[in-house]
């Protein structure tokens, strides 16, 4: 069986994506998984931490993450707990993890710190040798402020240990990175495989265009010039984010696989009665203006009600939004589901709600999860014109779109819709929901990985072959 390594630098039980590949995945191949948080459901498939505090933590065992430590069983026989072999064994298993830190953190300002006096040297002999007094930093480039340049994120002690772990459980067949983070890491490790890049979306469209947002688009396109050529196959989330992948970097255009949910054995739920309950699930950030469907369901008919299941790490931005949908009591907000239970909880529902404002090129081009998550519950689907979203609620007739992304737009719409739309909508969700699920994306995703390798290995016997024939020739 050929050996897969999938690696996420993200929590891997709240990533519906990666979780995908992994269940995709796990069957045909000898699949090792990298990421923050182990993935959910699989603790029979070996997992590496790339979480720094998996290797600062009191305690922690240098080994891999399925109970070998590197240094052997921590569990020791009474006799031999005196031996100074098994002491020393002990100390440097649970001790030294502790003092990679520290010693990092000296190497780093000792190199600064050597950057600082040369910099200096070389800006004193400028100026006594040139007259003048501009200042030279060590590339060349001229300043009045010469910094000793940050280290890049990537360039941390527990990546470093992360690697030394990844590289003991290979070699590998293939490498499936996610997103930016992922490709870099794996690029500046140096691993040898066949890499598959998942983008998710569109790395330098997912910031605000404000001066700090356009300075990280700006690190994110140079990453991607400076890696995307060694991959070997590229995919992302939807048409038109492909296509700007294509065209901006000049690569084949990515392979499609969306964010499809797996295939639920659900019925839609046809009611009669007047009430039409909304509902949203997801991340409560400021960029998503979850204020704008509370504002909407404030001005909508009294025939609406809405349910919110947010996931917040921006608690003064969460309770902003309590306080603005405080005075409609047809707004709820209830604490989030489990990953794996959402088509189901939300089965009873009538229609997912989504007005996601276009603030950066990624919410242009959104088609996420939650779409997915919507055909399978079989309800209907109210969102704003998000392009991609907006094509497969129309091609399927799954929903229905509003003219903008303003709440009174919305709130126009929600007036025009009846409870025969509703019913109609969750009809054709039923209809459409195994075509929307992601047993059809699972499909996509084999045949990548199936073909990188396969064609990796041939590109390396046709090598081999020709190595063989220009010995025989020079023979």
């Amino acid at each position: 069986m050929k050996k897969l390594l999938v690696l996420s630098l993200s929590p891997l039980d709240r990533d519906p994506r990666v979780d995908r590949q992994i269940k995709t995945l796990y069957k045909e191949y000898d699949l090792i998984v990298a990421g923050l948080t182990p993935p959910g459901g699989f603790d029979y498939i070996p997992f590496i931490s790339l979480n720094k505090k998996d290797y600062v933590k009191p305690g922690y065992r240098i080994g891999n993450s399925v109970g070998t430590p590197l240094f052997g069983e921590t569990t020791l026989p009474a006799d031999k707990k005196c031996s100074r072999i098994i002491g020393l064994r002990l100390w440097l298993q649970w001790y030294l993890p502790a003092l990679v830190p520290p010693a990092k953190a000296f190497k780093r300002k000792f190199y600064k710190s050597m950057r600082f006096i040369l910099d200096g040297l070389r800006r004193g002999r400028q100026a006594i040798l040139g007259g003048g007094h501009s200042c030279t930093s060590l590339d060349g480039g001229s300043g009045r402020n010469c910094n000793a340049t940050k280290p890049e994120w990537y360039e941390s002690f527990h990546f470093d240990l992360a690697r030394e772990r990844i590289l003991a459980c290979g070699p590998y067949d293939a490498i499936l990175a996610n997103d930016l983070t992922g490709l870099v890491l794996v690029r500046r490790w140096g691993l040898e495989a066949p890499l598959i890049y998942d983008a998710h979306e569109y790395s330098p469209g997912q910031y605000t265009p404000d001066a700090a947002g356009r300075e990280k688009a700006e690190q994110a396109e140079r990453f991607l010039r400076e890696n995307l050529k060694y991959c070997d196959a590229v995919m992302t989330v939807c048409e038109g984010i492909a296509e700007e992948y294509a065209r901006e970097f000049g690569i084949e255009k990515p392979v499609v696989v969306t964010n499809a949910t797996r295939y639920r054995e659900l019925t839609p739920v046809i009611c009669m009665n007047d009430t039409i309950r909304l509902v949203h699930h997801g991340v409560a950030a400021a960029q998503r203006k979850i204020e704008n469907m509370i504002d909407a369901v404030i001005l909508a008919d009294s025939r609406y009600e809405l349910d919110l299941f947010l996931i917040h790490k921006d608690t003064a931005y969460f309770e902003s939004l309590k306080a603005r949908a405080s005075a409609c009591p047809r707004i709820r907000f209830l604490e989030p589901m489990p990953m794996q239970e959402i088509a189901e909880r939300l089965n009873v529902y009538d229609a997912g709600f989504y007005i996601l404002e276009p603030v950066n090129f990624n919410h242009l081009h959104a088609l996420p999860n939650k779409l997915f998550e919507f055909v399978q519950a079989r309800i209907g689907i109210i969102i704003g014109p998000s392009p991609e979203m907006a094509r497969s609620v129309t091609k399927y007739q799954l929903g229905a779109v509003a003219d903008d992304f303003t709440p009174w737009a919305m709130a126009r719409l929600l007036a025009s819709i009846s409870r025969s739309d509703i019913n109609r909508f969750k009809e054709n969700a039923h209809r459409h929901a195994f075509e929307l699920s992601g047993e059809v994306q699972a499909a996509i995703i084999s045949e990548l990985v199936r073909k990188t390798i396969d064609r990796s290995k041939s590109v390396e016997e046709s090598k081999i072959q020709e190595s063989a024939g220009s010995v025989r020739t020079v023979s």
